[in-house]
This record gives structure tokens, sequence and C-alpha cells, in this order.
């Protein structure tokens, strides 16, 4: 049977400016549900004077576009300057326009932030509601709906109504649920959006055994696949680097702390001290090939995720290698991490660190992170001390994390409701 193509765009340049566009959560696209085929490399330019007369035609069709679009912005209450804003920050280069197929029955897959395609079909898929903002609100910062905030959203809420918007897809329950809520008033729109936990494919890798009382613990922080400084303190550091120090000092030379990450030039005197001064903590922050971070993942019992916010993929890597998890109940985690099943969930960043106003809007802080959270290192140590005193309930949660991949996160569990996302698509498309 003939496959059905769609393709990922996260190839063009405004998705890669915003490090979207290759990003690991994307890996899903490699490996497509039954009867369809991902492209995720752009067609090859043609050339010829057939091709010259076919680009021209599709440079004034996405003329047309822009100025289609721009007017229905202007009719939804939207400011010209913002309009001129949301266009030149999608970076529209011709040169990648001209390489894809055109027409309302092909089907392009967006990485998080929004774009056009002169009549193409296409699906946004989102981890939280800012991203598909960007640049005209920032993660990290709490939203009032002002004039300057609504700007954006009634953007959103015209490319999601039109008519080449076939899909509006979440690995986030709550994001799809806060979305709902914020476009409750938009014909079509709630109609669209659905939410999929994420799927990784399972990796073959060595199965654990019970650590001997006499052994070390290995614990380890990991940074994002991009190596951003400035994102690790609402990855947990400073509450990784506090509950460490608890750890250590009650259980000296039973554990030790891999930091994979580069260390922030701003991080304060006391922990810096912690680092430097403590000699089972290990610092990583040189770039490793895919073959080493599973290495360094198989090598480590204990993943230290203390974050404001849910990173999937690094949570996923850590049950892929079957890492027991302490984490923290940060934006998103609960839906992945269950305390008491798969992994130790301390308390602490709920209802603080991100969540949906009564508006549906999400709302983020992370300035928290700048500081210490007593409740939650104190309780990340607890869990800690735990595991390493009873390496029978450390090997349980190690094995308990491979088997949540396989019975809920694995790719296959995603394409079965991923096939769902992209037939009711294939419909829309053709009407």
């Amino acid at each position: 049977m003939k496959k059905r193509k769609i393709f990922y765009h996260g190839w063009m340049s405004v998705f890669l400016r915003y490090q979207l566009g290759n990003h690991p959560v994307f890996q899903f696209t490699k490996y497509p549900p039954d009867g369809y085929y991902i492209e995720r490399l752009p067609n090859v330019k043609s050339r010829g004077v057939a091709a010259f007369f076919k680009n021209r035609v599709v440079r004034l069709n996405a003329l047309f576009c822009i100025v289609r679009y721009s007017i229905k912005f202007l009719l939804n209450g939207v400011r010209f300057r913002y309009i001129k804003r949301f266009w030149k920050s999608r970076e529209i280069k011709w040169q990648e326009i001209e390489r894809i197929i055109p027409g309302r029955d092909t089907i392009a897959i967006y990485p998080s932030a929004l774009f056009f395609i002169p009549n193409h079909s296409w699906i946004v898929e989102i981890e939280d509601m800012f991203t598909p903002m960007l640049p005209h609100i920032n993660h990290g910062s709490l939203i009032s709906l002002d004039k300057s905030s609504r700007q954006i959203i009634k953007i959103m809420e015209v490319l999601f109504m039109e008519k080449e918007c076939v899909g509006i897809l979440s690995h986030l329950d709550s994001t799809a649920e806060g979305l709902r809520t914020l476009f409750k008033d938009s014909l079509g729109v709630a109609e669209k959006i659905s939410s999929i936990p994420l799927g990784r494919k399972v990796g073959n890798f060595p199965a654990r055994a019970r650590k001997n009382n006499n052994e070390k613990v290995n614990i380890l922080f990991m940074s994002g696949w991009s190596q951003d400084p400035s994102a690790l303190a609402r990855r947990g550091l400073i509450d990784a680097l506090e509950a460490f120090n608890i750890v250590s000092s009650k259980k000296p030379n039973n554990v030790t702390l891999r930091l994979r990450c580069p260390i922030p030039n701003d991080l304060s005197r006391r922990h810096l001290d912690m680092i430097y001064d403590n000699p089972e903590i290990y610092i990583l922050d040189k770039k490793l090939p895919i073959e080493e971070i599973d290495n360094l993942y198989g090598s480590s019992d204990i993943l230290l995720f203390p974050a404001i916010r849910l990173a999937v993929t690094t949570l996923l890597q850590a049950m892929n290698h079957s890492c027991a998890i302490v984490t923290a109940d940060g934006f998103g985690i609960d839906e992945y991490v269950k305390h008491g099943v798969n992994g130790l969930v301390a308390k602490g960043w709920s209802g603080k660190s991100g969540y949906f106003d009564s508006d549906g809007m999400f709302q983020e802080d992370y300035k928290l992170a700048n500081f210490p959270n007593k409740d939650v290192y104190t309780q990340a140590a607890q869990h800690i001390i735990q595991l390493v005193e009873d390496r029978d309930m450390l090997l349980r949660y190690q094995l308990a994390s491979l088997d949540v991949l396989k019975e809920e996160f694995s790719i296959e569990n995603w394409n079965k409701k991923f096939k769902g996302v992209l037939d009711k698509a294939v419909i829309l498309s053709c009407r």
C-alpha cells in the first residue's frame, strides 16, 4: 500500500534559529506511524525554464498569502507594527519557499513556532504555548493579557482558525487544555487541539543489576541538548548542588555527582565552592557523541532533575537507560514521572514556577530558579538517601523507569494516537 507523505519542515531557517527544528523532541518524525512517510529534508530546487515560471508562481502565491493574512490580522484587531514584526520574525526566504510543494493536500509538521506556507496544510507540535508566540512573548516571565500580549494571541487565533491549520498537537495534556481555554471562543480551534504523551524508541541497553552496598551510587545532572548555560538554573542545578551537599555529608564515600553541563559564570561563590571543594563531584562540560551520552546514562544510577519545568527528552533518556529518577514537581513533570511509581518527586514548585491562569494563559517565572528552594532540595536529598541506603529500592525504581517507558512512552504508543491526528489532518486538508 502506498504511504501518505508528510513533510517535516524543521530544516527551515526560522525553526533552526529558535533551536526548534533539530530539537530531540522531533525525533518522532524519524519513526512515522503505519501508512505514512515523513520527509525531513527539503526538495531539491529544480532548474530550467519550467522551474523559473513555477518559482515565480510560488513567490506570487506567497505574497498573496502574506497580504491575505495581514488583512485578516488587521480585521482581528492586530496593529500594523505587530503584523510587520511577525512577518519579519518568520524569516521568509524565497529559496526555502520555492523548495516546498504547494497545495492544500500537502501536509507539513511545524516544530513549535507558527509559520505559513502558501496553500499548504500544516500541523504544529508544541510543549507550551510560549514557543509559538516567539519572539513577541518569551519564556520565563509572568504575562498579563494587556494590549501588547493580545496582539500575538490574535495572530495565533487567525492562523489556528484558517483551513490550512489541520492540527494543533502537544505532548502535554495541560498545554492542550490551556489552549482550549484560551481559544474557547475561536470557531473550530478546539476541535483541532489534541495531546499525546511523547514517545521514544526504546533502546536495547544492558539490564540493571542490584548494586552492592559497598559500591558508590552515581548521580547524574544533565544539561539540555544545546548545553545552554542560561537554562541550567531552571533545570535545577542550584537545588541539585544543595541536595548533593546534604547527601554527601551524610553518606561520605557512598555517592558521586556527575555534572554533565558547563558551569555558569554567574553561579554564586557558595555553589562554586560546593562544586570545586567536593572531590566526589565530576564536571563533564564538553559535547559528547551520542555513544558516550549513552554510556554516561548507563553508568549512572540516579538522574537528579529538581527542575522548575519539564525537559521531556532528558526524562525519557533516563528512563530508556533504567535510571532511577529523583525530580521536582515543576511544570509538566507530573505527566511523565509519578511519585512512587517511576520516580521520587520533591514538592515545592507546583503552582509557582509554571501554571495556567483562569484565562488559559500559561504563566511561568524563571527567576525563582536562581535561588535555592529549601523544600525541593531537602526532599530530593531525603529521596536520594533512601535509594542509597536501600539498594533493593534503588533497583526497583531503575526497573520501573524502563517499564513505564515501554508501557506509556514508547514510539509505538505515540504512533497509535499520532496516526489518528494525521488521519484527521488528511481529511481536513481535503475539504
